[in-house]
């Protein structure tokens, strides 16, 4: 009688020290590799290293968790309110495609699918909403994106510390001001008729004094100029770090070369913080289908609602004031969108001329 040649095959962690796999052979049959008791169909030698690999993965995983415990503790309630109060709300987004009725909530309410989408594109104050927000997203962009930067450039060259740190302080601090308290600021200087500009206007140049916040052409520039004021400082707190991190023998090499410190900053300084820049940049452009609810709130009036009126401010009044919950959530869903096909399209752009990229 022919006997079986058996031959027993096991596998040890080297981190866990316990049996992870073993495979039976035996004379005349095919090996089939067991994994917890069940056999696996394919070659063993192959399914045995990938386990090996994935068990090592996973040992390494734990090890590093305890190694770093204290850190993941600290961590975690960040985590957790970013779970809570960015992650959670996006199930409320459901009632974009519902006649939301707070009585009877999320699962009593009718479902409509894209009506109030469609009532957004055919309502006809819809779309000079869109364009007055795109515009005065793209003005605010094209004016506050490079302010911080040639402020970080212009402190980055001053030579006495104490002055840069007194500059840099005083630039940052109208950050931490409400937008309340400044628009307040900025309405007693634009008062009509004895505003200190209106003063100012009429000491130099004579005439009438002007309504400067009841007339719409005037209100773009007060955006633009009041939200460099107010974040410009702070901005550049981002690129300052960002210039830091050169390195000084750059800007040797480039003196010795003849470089003058105009040369320098073209050749050195602005490609040494250009991914910073392109950073700061895509996530600003995905941001060009919103404004600041604050400042344009506290800014428009009854005199130019119809002009400059801005898509948050147009959600507000229907949605909150008027108690159209589901029209001023797809509202939400179709900037939240928008939003997103922008940062893809200025990532994929990025990645592909200057390899800079957020992912």
């Amino acid at each position: 009688m022919k006997s079986d040649v058996f031959l027993n095959i096991s596998i040890y962690s080297e981190l866990s020290g316990f049996e992870l796999l073993s495979y039976n052979y035996t004379e005349g049959l095919d090996i089939s590799l067991y994994q917890e008791g069940e056999p696996m169909q394919s070659d063993p030698i192959v399914q045995v290293e990938q386990a090996c690999r994935t068990q090592t993965r996973k040992n390494q995983l734990l090890k590093r968790a305890r190694k770093q415990i204290w850190l993941l503790i600290f961590v975690a309630p960040a985590v957790i309110l970013t779970i809570i109060f960015s992650y959670l709300p996006m199930f409320g987004n459901i009632i974009a495609f519902q006649d939301f009725n707070v009585t009877k909530g999320f699962l009593g309410s009718p479902f409509v699918g894209f009506a109030n989408f469609k009532k957004l594109f055919e309502d006809p104050r819809s779309l000079k909403v869109i364009i007055n927000t795109f515009i005065l997203s793209s003005v605010n962009l094209i004016f506050t994106f490079p302010a911080p930067i040639i402020l970080a450039l212009m402190l980055n060259e001053l030579k006495s510390s104490v002055f840069k740190r007194t500059v840099q302080t005083i630039s940052y601090l109208p950050h931490f001001i409400s937008w309340v308290i400044i628009l307040g600021f900025v309405k007693e200087l634009t008062a009509y008729p004895y505003g200190l500009l209106n003063d100012i206007k009429i000491a130099l140049f004579g005439g009438e004094p002007v309504m400067f916040l009841a007339e719409s052409e005037y209100f773009l520039p007060i955006i633009v100029i009041t939200n460099i004021w107010k974040e410009v400082g702070w901005n550049t707190i981002i690129f300052l770090a960002a210039l830091s991190g050169i390195d000084m023998q750059l800007y040797e090499a480039a003196a010795i070369d003849g470089a003058g410190r105009l040369r320098q900053t073209f050749h050195v300084t602005l490609p040494g913080i250009m991914p910073t820049i392109v950073i700061l940049l895509i996530l600003s452009i995905s941001r060009l289908f919103g404004t600041n609810f604050d400042q344009v709130y506290n800014l428009i009036n009854i005199h130019i609602q119809d002009e400059v009126d801005v898509l948050e401010t147009y959600v507000y009044r229907e949605g909150i004031q008027r108690y159209k919950y589901s029209f001023a959530a797809a509202v939400g869903l179709f900037q939240g969108a928008i939003s997103f096909v922008l940062i893809v399209i200025t990532n994929m752009l990025s990645k592909r001329f200057t390899e800079i990229s957020i992912w």
